[in-house]
């Protein structure tokens, strides 16, 4: 299984690719650890599990090749990352660790992804986050990833919103359609 997370999809940048392996996924709603004296950030998004074998598929296709879709939070390990970054070197490992991906276990199975409406609560805030403000369509980008790698049946491409949240104590639930998918605490 792979999981690609992707960036930079609500801003005129070209699209970036962010591999995690397997390993990254944080099971059932468990909680999510800080580690002392570090700072998180995370991103929310947008799951689609792949259902088919995908190679540089055309954008009219592409809604044919996921079959679930589903919520993801994806963490940064902020310490690490400006630690890395002022030295030159690569910043995966400051996102690419063990459960910094937590991904809802339930799903569903389509939305109208022009008007598709997700609200995050954490910190005693609620956010609406609106899929309707990304330059790229859904099928576009599959479309831009497919023409990179093959995507294969069970893979998963997570498309990040461009709201940043320090991670911190509390509670995160995360619902699409009035249907809460995720529901974890970060300790």
């Amino acid at each position: 299984m792979k999981i690609i997370c992707i960036e930079n999809c609500f801003t005129d940048k070209p699209i970036s690719m962010e591999f995690r392996p397997d390993s990254s996924h944080l099971r059932e709603n468990d909680p999510f650890y800080l580690k002392c004296g570090e700072s998180y950030s995370f991103h929310a998004g947008i799951a689609l599990r792949i259902s088919r074998i995908t190679k540089c598929i055309n954008p009219k296709f592409a809604s044919r090749n996921f079959d679930q879709i589903r919520l993801a939070i994806a963490f940064k390990n902020e310490t690490l990352f400006n630690e890395l970054e002022s030295k030159g070197i690569s910043t995966m490992p400051a996102t690419c660790f063990d459960y910094s991906l937590a991904l809802s276990e339930d799903s569903v199975e389509s939305v109208d992804f022009n008007n598709l409406d997700v609200n995050l609560e954490y910190d005693s805030k609620e956010d609406t986050l609106k899929f309707s403000s990304s330059l790229y369509s859904i099928e576009k980008i599959i479309s831009t990833v497919s023409e990179s790698l093959t995507l294969k049946v069970g893979d998963y491409v997570v498309v990040l919103f461009p709201n940043h949240y320090e991670a911190k104590v509390g509670r995160v639930k995360f619902s699409i359609m009035d249907k809460t998918l995720l529901d974890f605490e970060i300790k």
